[in-house]
């Protein structure tokens, strides 16, 4: 009876945990933009001292309503540092810094906020190669956070991907490697707005 009840007891349990929910990897589906929003604005609001943003193909020319939109945004968030790494490997699908400058240029809210306060409050780097996954990644004094998404920022609403949670050593290994890549000799070009 013991044994039995043990063993029941044990797949109860176990059918428990494969039901229950991992809450660190998100899967998202075309069209669920707010879902992926709300996990890519939480990152934004927990940084506090440095942000950083590392998608190759952010400024692909088939996304760049979308971009100037999180743009806005990031420009927005609380970090006293913002910046945004990306690479142009393709000109004629993508854009370098210099025409990513114009278009923030161009677009009215952004203007409008330069105007006043003088910048976005943005550094931009152009790296020489693409990172192939993208990262929302923040420094807070000695903590570190941030996520991993299986898309770029500027497609968040048509493919199918995951978002994943970072935990403070793996947001940190993460950020200190990619830093001290681009550092290395791996800038085209860098320009505050």
């Amino acid at each position: 009876y013991t044994q039995i009840l043990t063993d029941s007891s044990s797949t109860i349990n176990k059918q428990i945990q494969a039901e229950n929910p991992d809450d660190k990897i998100i899967f998202i589906k075309p069209g669920e933009l707010d879902k992926a929003t709300k996990l890519i604005g939480i990152a934004l609001e927990n940084a506090k001292d440095e942000l950083w943003i590392f998608d190759s193909y952010l400024t692909d020319k088939n996304g760049i309503s979308s971009i100037l939109d999180w743009l806005r945004i990031v420009s927005k968030c609380p970090s006293k540092e913002k910046n945004l790494v990306f690479c142009c490997s393709n000109p004629d699908r993508a854009l370098d810094i210099n025409e990513l400058i114009c278009e923030i240029e161009k677009d009215s809210i952004l203007k409008e906020m330069i105007r006043l306060k003088g910048d976005i409050g943005i550094h931009f780097y152009q790296a020489k190669s693409p990172i192939h996954d993208r990262f929302v990644l923040f420094k807070n004094v000695d903590t570190y956070g941030g996520i991993n998404i299986g898309t770029s920022i500027n497609s968040l609403e048509r493919n199918h991907y995951c978002i994943s949670k970072l935990s403070n050593s793996a947001a940190k290994i993460i950020l200190c490697e990619l830093t001290d890549w681009l550092f290395n000799g791996n800038i085209i070009s860098d320009k505050g707005v």
